[in-house]
């Protein structure tokens, strides 16, 4: 229809949708105070597939200071998938188990653990064999599903997907 038309044209003219995000202008028409439009969201942010880009996307994601300042990121996986792809990337991050206890400083995050996947599983790239793809999507499928748990808990606002292998899932 025109009116949508028109009104893409008029969100388009406007700049880019990151531009808008980090100005404000795409902020919640509620009629909350301004403060709480600023605070961070909770939101669960799943691993993807450990042998894939998954991990490194939602890392690389949550570091960028727009997404930093208004997001308080959960991550759901395999901590040692966490730990690896941040040590790899030189992102400075320290996942920690919830369980631990120890979730400080703040280049801390907290991580729910949903699997604990052998070494050989962990390595980036195409799973080898059978097994190996099978072992990734059921971590990448566990780690969506007690996101989900989470949100329905009100642990967090929304849940962020990672890239995944659909047929290894």
């Amino acid at each position: 229809p025109a009116s949508v038309r028109r009104a893409a044209r008029r969100w388009l003219a406007r700049g880019s949708f990151e531009r808008q995000f980090r100005s404000g202008m795409m902020r919640s028409r509620s009629s909350e105070p301004r403060a709480n439009l600023r605070s961070r969201v909770r939101l669960a942010v799943t691993m993807g597939d450990p042998a894939g880009i998954g991990p490194e996307v939602a890392l690389k994601a949550i570091t960028s200071p727009a997404v930093a300042a208004r997001v308080e990121p959960l991550l759901v996986g395999d901590l040692a998938v966490w730990q690896e792809t941040a040590r790899r990337l030189g992102l400075g991050l320290r996942p920690t188990s919830m369980e631990s206890g120890k979730v400080v400083g703040p280049r801390a995050l907290r991580v729910i653990v949903t699997s604990t996947l052998p070494a050989r599983y962990r390595v980036s790239g195409e799973p080898r064999g059978r097994a190996a793809a099978s072992a990734c999507g059921e971590a990448a499928y566990a780690a969506i599903i007690e996101a989900v748990r989470l949100v329905q808990a009100g642990g967090a606002a929304g849940v962020v997907t990672a890239p995944i292998c659909k047929a290894h899932v």
